[in-house]
């Protein structure tokens, strides 16, 4: 069997989506596989299905920057890629990329540092980590479920991990900035509230942030029991912003703490003429992925697929030797 779902297109509209039908066949047919479901027998095709077939570069050929490694070791200038042409699909996937490469563009041609977004920052940088690295075998989406980290990638924090770039990058004003820091600022007025206020709950005194922890539990139920608003004229994005803070508190310090380590991995560079050859416990297959990936950092060289933690000890220690510093060591549970 194979499941489809039928999704509306609006409330005023006729038009059914049919999800799980993908198909690039000939009209015809399509329409006698239409027919042919339960419930669809009548059912009239607006559309047919289609596919698209596009050329598409490697994108382990570009910088995390989105520019070319080529044409900057070739010539005296720079190309930045970004969207279906780096083995991505999809509009969003597009939109992200084509942000991320005008700014560096206009970074590079000002002479300052690039952009560039870290896994734990944006599913942007989820996503340009993974096509850089990685590379891709097929048409690349941006789910969920690639971010690591998904727990801090989310609507109601979106300013408080991404304000400060886009006020650097000018692409917020100096007065919307600030609006938005004094909402982000009365939210965490509201949680530090929380875990000074107490009541009574279930035939014990708690916290009210201890009480908002159960899963029972909502902002909405906790004002009731407390008797009085805990934040007054709030938007879904305040009661959403608060409750997750408090609620997956204990798995986001997790979280953070597994970031911290990544972090001094990745503050370690790994020059671009690295001879990964020349690192002594390498396996070839590991050498060739590392020399083919050519990873700016340990970082990224722990994120490629097939890299043990072993490895980046191993490149930690050539590191060391050669500079004269202490090596770092990758977790290896």
């Amino acid at each position: 069997r194979h499941h489809i779902y039928l999704e509306p297109e609006g409330l005023r509209n006729k038009e059914i989506y049919v999800n799980g039908l993908s198909s690039s066949l000939p009209v015809e047919v399509q329409k006698m596989m239409l027919r042919a479901i339960p419930g669809l027998d009548r059912a009239v095709m607006m559309r047919p299905a289609y596919a698209i077939e596009y050329d598409a570069i490697q994108p382990t050929q570009l910088l995390p920057s989105l520019e070319s490694r080529a044409v900057a070791s070739l010539f005296v200038a720079s190309l930045f890629f970004a969207g279906q042409v780096n083995g991505t699909s999809g509009y969003e996937e597009a939109a992200g990329q084509g942000l991320m490469a005008g700014v560096n563009a206009v970074l590079k041609a000002r002479g300052e540092a690039p952009f560039v977004l870290e896994r734990q920052e944006a599913y942007i940088g989820v996503m340009v980590d993974d096509i850089v690295q990685r590379g891709v075998d097929e048409p690349y989406r941006l789910f969920t479920a690639r971010a690591e980290y998904r727990l801090q990638l989310r609507e109601d924090n979106v300013f408080e991990r991404l304000g400060d770039h886009a006020l650097r990058l000018g692409l917020v004003s100096r007065p919307d900035y600030e609006r938005e820091m004094r909402k982000l600022e009365r939210r965490r007025r509201v949680i530090q509230a929380l875990a000074r206020t107490r009541a009574r709950f279930a035939g014990k005194s708690e916290t009210l942030f201890q009480i908002l922890k159960r899963p029972e539990m909502n902002l909405a139920g906790l004002e009731e029991m407390h008797g009085q608003p805990l934040l007054k004229a709030r938007t879904l994005t305040d009661v959403s912003y608060i409750e997750a803070c408090v609620k997956y508190e204990g798995y986001i310090a997790i979280q953070r703490r597994e970031v911290e380590k990544m972090r001094k991995l990745a503050a370690t560079p790994l020059p671009g003429d690295f001879d990964f050859f020349a690192v002594e416990g390498l396996s070839t297959e590991v050498r060739q992925k590392l020399a083919r990936a050519r990873p700016a950092s340990l970082g990224a060289a722990a994120r490629l697929p097939g890299v043990t933690p072993a490895a980046i000890n191993a490149i930690s220690i050539h590191l060391a030797l050669k500079h004269g510093r202490r090596p770092l060591k990758a977790e290896t549970d």
